[in-house]
């Protein structure tokens, strides 16, 4: 991560998840017991960022 722009990246990153849960649920060829699961993963993985390290980084 380049510590100068943490921010940028920190919303580059959630948005490509966005557009991946985006395309996960318009995909006719996964079952929806995959959908869910995926999804869920995708958010997961999400949640695990930890917000306060990010706006730190952003303070310096």
């Amino acid at each position: 991560m380049n510590p100068n722009k943490p921010y940028v990246e920190f919303f580059e990153l959630t948005e490509a998840y966005d557009n991946v849960i985006s395309k996960v649920l318009l995909a006719s060829d996964l079952s929806d017991e995959s959908r869910i699961q995926i999804v869920s993963d995708i958010q997961e993985a999400i949640n695990k960022i930890d917000f306060d390290v990010v706006s730190s980084i952003g303070e310096k």
